[in-house]
């Protein structure tokens, strides 16, 4: 993604319920799945300015990123 200068980044590297102001303030659940997949997902450019046309590039390449993988 860096080729193209998509920038991708990780808005949450540690879930809500596991953040220390949610640990204090309430209880905490036990959620195993979400303290797994945390680690899988990422965020996309999504901002007012986007243009249409760099979200398109932005989806046609992860497309291209996603076949390839599926193929290898």
């Amino acid at each position: 993604m860096g080729e193209k200068k998509i920038f991708l980044g990780i808005h949450y590297p540690k879930p809500v319920h596991l953040q220390e102001v949610t640990r204090k303030n309430t209880y905490v659940p036990i959620l195993p799945i979400t303290e797994r997949v945390v680690s899988e997902i990422i965020s996309l450019p999504m901002y007012p300015l986007l243009k249409n046309e760099k979200a398109e590039m932005i989806a046609e390449k992860i497309k291209e990123i996603i076949y390839n993988e599926q193929f290898r």
